[in-house]
């Protein structure tokens, strides 16, 4: 699927929705960079339904935009 993730949305809602997983700087960074990545991809989402199985495809296509 192609389009980009909102960022700020998107970690903001996973904070809310699974406490405690990016508690700490390293693990929103890399969080971060892998967004920034899939995004870099041509707007190539794919890439974030595998790094993020836990997250369903209905859940993360609400921040494509």
């Amino acid at each position: 699927m192609f389009g980009y993730i909102d960022k700020a949305a998107f970690l903001a809602w996973i904070k809310e929705n699974f406490k405690g997983v990016l508690s700490t700087h390293f693990d929103y960074e890399l969080a971060e960079g892998i967004i920034d990545y899939a995004n870099s991809l041509e707007g190539n989402v794919d890439l974030i339904y595998e790094i993020f199985p836990e997250i369903t495809r209905e859940e993360i296509e609400k921040f494509i935009i």
